[in-house]
């Protein structure tokens, strides 16, 4: 198969949504899975984007035997919600940038960051044809609950939704714990057979 992977956060980039993303793109690789990856130019965690990817929207590269498509994001620290979701949301449009270089796509991973990746992928399954599979590293917003950080109950009603659809539009979701399954299944009303726990 060919699996298109999209994670904002792939080494060299630090942090376990990095580190699990190449992971998997390793594994896949080894069971003779043909992979692309597309990410953002290198930035987190304090948003200092290296020299040679400045005043370019885009770089093509080959890690081990995976091609990687790096695409712009602000250099922004990756502090805070409000600095969070302006990564996160350029990343949702300028990903978009590498769609002529990515070829005929079987099946679409949606790595990093948790929910938001979805729409990226969701560009890519319309015009590739293919399914979207999710994954979850942590679960949103119930973390940002947790962190406190998203106490607004109408912020909470507005998420919530997001993740609803996430989780609507993917053929299959995979966290990385089966403590999430309650939550995903339950209260996002996914159907229990749609997820499959890989534990990180």
């Amino acid at each position: 198969m060919h699996v298109l992977v999209i994670a904002q956060l792939f080494p060299p980039d630090m942090g376990g949504g990095s580190t699990r993303a190449y992971n998997v793109v390793k594994g896949l690789t080894s069971l003779g899975h043909k992979t692309t990856v597309i990410t953002a130019f290198p930035h987190y965690p304090t948003g200092k984007i290296p020299r040679k990817y400045r005043w370019k929207l885009i770089s093509v590269e080959t890690i081990g035997k995976s091609k990687v498509i790096r695409v712009w994001v602000p250099s922004v620290a990756s502090k805070g919600l409000a600095r969070r979701l302006v990564l996160f949301i350029s990343f949702i449009f300028s990903s978009l940038l590498a769609l002529p270089f990515v070829g005929d796509v079987d099946v679409l991973w949606a790595a990093n960051p948790n929910i938001l990746s979805v729409y990226s992928a969701l560009g890519y399954s319309f015009f590739k044809r293919c399914p979207v599979v999710q994954n979850v590293d942590d679960l949103w917003p119930e973390v940002l609950y947790k962190l406190g950080i998203l106490n607004s109950r109408i912020l909470q009603e507005i998420a919530e939704s997001i993740s609803r659809l996430a989780y609507a539009v993917s053929k299959a979701i995979t966290p990385i714990s089966p403590a999430y399954v309650d939550t995903i299944v339950n209260k996002y009303e996914v159907g229990s057979q749609k997820v499959c726990v890989i534990a990180a």
